[in-house]
């Protein structure tokens, strides 16, 4: 089930009468914070932190379930189409201000994702096989003067694999204490 979607809102424009309500209902729900400006949900959020809220559907005995940041914006700015995400300028997923809110696509959400650090790296991502530890290990290990053919069987990894360590192509957030100019990996330099 989706919770981001709603053809309540993508569908068809809000009218008056039911911007009011919602509005109403929104505002009811949120918390001014003073020294950001954010309009912070005060009511059910989602596994990620972002609000949300169920409305009223004729055809289904539940409701339709809509981010509340989503729902804020098609109220106070404009329709958002089923492709487009409503992004935050002030990073804070809780937040309905309008103010805060503006529209993007996907490779813009990710960008502004990646810009603001929140992509898990090192250990943290999902589909790390090693802890920050053992790479540090292994980038002392090249800087003690190892090849990367001896360190890639200490810890029984490919030598394209510690190589790519070693040039900073794959956890680069992990340093070591030499720059990657200065590494040598099977005795040819690395960079």
């Amino acid at each position: 089930r989706r919770w981001w979607g709603s053809t309540l809102i993508h569908a068809k424009p809000i009218d008056a009468a039911q911007a009011s309500r919602y509005r109403d209902r929104i505002e009811d729900h949120a918390v001014w914070e003073p020294n950001s400006g954010c309009q912070l949900w005060a009511g059910c959020l989602d596994r990620h932190g972002y609000g949300k809220v169920t409305l009223p559907s004729g055809r289904r005995a539940r409701g339709i379930h809509v981010l509340a940041h989503r729902l804020s914006y098609a109220i106070h700015v404009g329709s958002v189409a089923t492709d487009e995400h409503v992004l935050h300028t002030c990073d804070v997923r809780a937040c309905v201000n309008p103010k805060h809110l503006y529209r993007g696509t996907h490779d813009d959400n990710m960008s502004d994702k990646v810009a603001r650090n929140r992509v898990p790296r090192g250990e943290m991502h999902h589909a790390a096989k090693y802890t920050n530890a053992i790479i540090l290990a292994l980038k002392n290990d090249l800087d003690s003067g190892k090849t990367c053919a001896e360190v890639a069987n200490q810890y029984g990894m490919t030598r394209h694999y510690v190589n790519r360590i070693a040039r900073g192509e794959i956890w680069p957030s992990v340093r070591g204490s030499r720059t990657v100019e200065e590494l040598r990996c099977g005795g040819d330099l690395v960079a």
